[in-house]
């Protein structure tokens, strides 16, 4: 029996609706790895459902697979040309990086999809229910067989037989892996050919098709045992096994990157650790029943090569296990990921999250509860920052972020919200245990707390609102925050790979790629202001100073832009202006960003660099070591510039050195003791407040080292007692003293 004779174009009709629903999206209207997903579940279900019950592809033969390829193909090809009118109409953001996609996920699969379509067609003849039941087992087995892999291993990026490799990273804006689907794609392939050459096997038995399928055998074998250094099956002895390094304890096995972390380095890791491990036992009052498993790793690249995520930091709760980029003591990232693992008992679900009914992620409150654990924002604290946001009209209501809509706001203004709110209850309403309660519960907050969420919400926002901040501040909160998600900023995607693209080149050398690459990502989005100031950094890397300095200008005289990135151009072009000589210019730009609204680090930036421009005369020296600090930076090494510093100091103990020394004195023992001992005596309450606060830390780490524990925890007291509370070196002194109570 022949088809219908409309089938064709009803067919086709489908293919461009589905075409057209993909417009909807933002991630899926654009040519790129989303929209090639899409199109491989319409192949993978729809059309192969089509192909199978076609009438007209009887048997297995040449004649069958040549009909079935033709249509499959026309049906693509259609489709491919309404996306590409669909994306010309509106402007494309990457071309040639959509066509790739397309053709890997897309094209690549239609071997795959043929071989199918002629294995249902005859296991199941015309018996269409049946081939829709053997399409619904064969999804759910590779459905499965992926969430399968991502429960029990490490890799954020997991493999399925039609999407081919998915990302399950939410903070990698730049998708990579297309390598992998191209692998991925050939091993389908493979297997097809494989299935092909046994189906037609000839009689007489020929050389040559012998030695084809001897030929398809060994390349088959060679991507199965290369399957997890190409990317194929990041499984997790091979991610122990790269890492290389290991430590157990009772409480903890931590892997870590054997070679980048010598002996110092994991010392101090360690360290770091055990501090955060106390922290959050006193903080959550509770002592985990598992051993924990931190895997740490010394960079995104290396991260993203052995779990396929560069950004996402995880916390596999449900397995006791977090994996994170170090950066340092006292990385909030560390005790963030740790703090996930401590109400692991709490959660529930498959996954041991907050969840509703056991099955909808309260995802503000999972990570709000980290946060709130962790609470290391710089500056401010997260009620700081969240009061900021409350006042400059930006904060979304706690509900709106309750679920899955988490993730559709901004992250780090859903993460600042949701830890400051958790924290406030923590605080405020009975301390940790009705917020484990209600963490474990999943619902509504009223049995736990006897209120709904509004009258919980209104009484964190008035608390929020009381906090004394200055209008630099909720400025600096608009340019921190102000950025959309992924999904509301033009052409997201593509402008993230071409800025990771500059970043790859500018970090090898490669001047004209880096160059090329970041003026792309800034026509692609002119309007982004950070993104603007990020490339002039970059171009000034590269020694492409002129053009730096024009896009710093810009920034500088940009009136819709927020004062905080005003600031930030004119920062960078009075350093530019400096290096071309022209100093007199650079202390007018300094001198006028002076007089706009300034916030956290750069008042201190612009302090630092009009004592370098105007003490040339009475502190020859300092002004000197001050230039080649923060001028010179790109072009001197660090060593030579900080030795310059102490060299100064020790000669006429200026303000700015001293200030600018101060994170760093205990990297010259020979000279800490005089260096601390003259941030000791110097007179800092005429300092910026921010100066201050780099001396006070210093001050503490210096009678820490030179006196005694004791003492610095006295310090600690006292700057307890009188910082203002939502200042982060506030927090960070009420940690300290609770540290030096145990």
């Amino acid at each position: 029996m022949k088809a219908p004779a409309g089938s064709g174009w009803g067919w086709a009709a489908a293919t461009v609706s589905w075409v057209l629903l993909l417009q909807l999206h933002p991630l899926t209207r654009t040519l790129g790895y989303e929209q090639a997903m899409a199109m491989a579940l319409w192949q993978g279900t729809f059309l192969l459902y089509h192909l199978a019950s076609w009438s007209d592809a009887e048997g297995a033969g040449g004649g069958a697979w040549g009909r079935l390829a033709v249509r499959l193909l026309v049906l693509l090809l259609l489709a491919l040309g309404v996306a590409l009118v669909a994306e010309g109409v509106r402007g494309f953001c990457g071309l040639s990086q959509g066509l790739a996609w397309w053709a890997a996920l897309v094209f690549a699969l239609v071997p795959w999809t043929l071989v199918l379509a002629l294995v249902l067609r005859r296991l199941c003849g015309e018996r269409r229910a049946w081939i829709v039941a053997s399409l619904g087992v064969l999804w759910l087995v590779s459905s499965a067989s992926a969430l399968a892999f991502f429960y029990a291993h490490p890799p954020l990026r997991v493999l399925h037989v039609w999407l081919g490799p998915i990302s399950g990273s939410i903070y990698d804006e730049a998708v990579g892996g297309l390598d992998v689907a191209w692998l991925h794609r050939t091993w389908l392939a493979l297997w097809a050919a494989l299935y092909m050459l046994v189906l037609r096997w000839p009689r007489p038995i020929v050389g040559s098709h012998v030695a084809l399928l001897v030929l398809v055998l060994a390349l088959l074998g060679v991507v199965y045992a290369n399957r997890a250094p190409w990317g194929l099956e990041l499984h997790r002895a091979f991610v122990e096994r790269e890492l290389g390094g290991r430590l157990e304890s009772a409480r903890y096995v931590v892997y870590f990157e054997r070679a980048a972390f010598d002996a110092t380095r994991r010392d101090a890791l360690m360290e770091d650790i055990d501090r955060r491990y106390e922290d959050l036992v006193a903080f959550w009052g509770v002592v985990p029943r598992h051993q924990l498993r931190l895997y740490i790793y010394a960079s995104a690249e290396s991260k993203g090569r052995l779990t396929g995520s560069r950004s996402t930091m995880l916390a596999r709760i449900w397995q006791s296990e977090a994996h994170l980029v170090w950066r340092g003591p006292e990385d909030e990232l560390l005790a963030h990921e740790m703090a996930h693992l401590f109400l692991r008992d709490d959660g529930r679900g498959p996954f041991r999250l907050s969840a509703r009914w056991g099955l909808v992620p309260q995802m503000s409150l999972v990570e709000g509860s980290a946060t709130a654990a962790a609470w290391g924002a710089p500056e401010l604290t997260y009620h700081g920052w969240a009061a900021a946001l409350v006042r400059a009209d930006m904060a979304p209501s706690v509900e709106a972020m309750l679920g899955a809509r988490f993730w559709q706001q901004p992250g780090p203004l859903a993460y600042t919200l949701a830890g400051s709110f958790v924290r406030w209850l923590i605080e405020e309403r009975g301390g940790v245990e009705p917020f484990r309660a209600w963490y474990a519960s999943g619902g509504p907050p009223t049995q736990v707390y006897g209120q709904d969420l509004g009258a919980l919400e209104e009484e964190w926002r008035s608390m929020l609102l009381s906090l004394p901040l200055a209008a630099s501040e909720v400025d600096a909160a608009r340019a921190r925050f102000g950025r959309a998600s992924l999904m509301g900023r033009v052409c997201g995607r593509e402008v993230a790979r071409a800025m990771e693209v500059a970043r790859e080149a500018a970090r090898a050398g490669g001047r004209g790629e880096a160059l090329e690459a970041s003026a792309r990502a800034l026509r692609l989005d002119p309007e982004d202001g950070r993104r603007t100031l990020e490339v002039a950094h970059l171009w000034r890397s590269v020694g492409a100073l002129d053009e730096a300095l024009e896009l710093a200008l810009r920034a500088a005289e940009e009136e819709g832009w927020a004062w905080s990135l005003r600031v930030g151009g004119a920062l960078l072009a009075s350093d530019l202006l400096v290096l071309r000589g022209d100093e007199g210019r650079a202390r007018g730009l300094i001198e006028r960003a002076s007089s706009w609204p300034l916030q956290g680090e750069q008042r201190l930036a612009l302090w630092l660099r009009q004592a370098a421009l105007e003490e040339r005369e009475r502190s020859p020296a300092s002004a000197e070591a001050l230039t080649l600090w923060w001028v010179m930076a790109p072009r001197t090494e660090a060593w030579a510039r900080y030795a310059a510093l102490v060299e100064a100091a020790l000669r006429e103990a200026h303000p700015a050195v001293l200030v600018t020394l101060a994170p760093s004195v205990g990297e010259r023992p020979d000279a800490a003791l005089q260096l601390w001992g003259q941030i000791m005596a110097l007179d800092a309450a005429a300092l910026p407040l921010e100066a201050r606060e780099r001396l006070l830390l210093a001050r503490v780490e210096g009678v820490a080292r030179s006196v005694s524990d004791a003492a610095a925890c006295a310090l600690w007291r006292h700057y307890a007692e009188t910082l203002p509370h939502h200042r982060a070196l506030g927090a960070r002194a009420r940690l300290a003293v609770e540290r030096c109570e145990r």
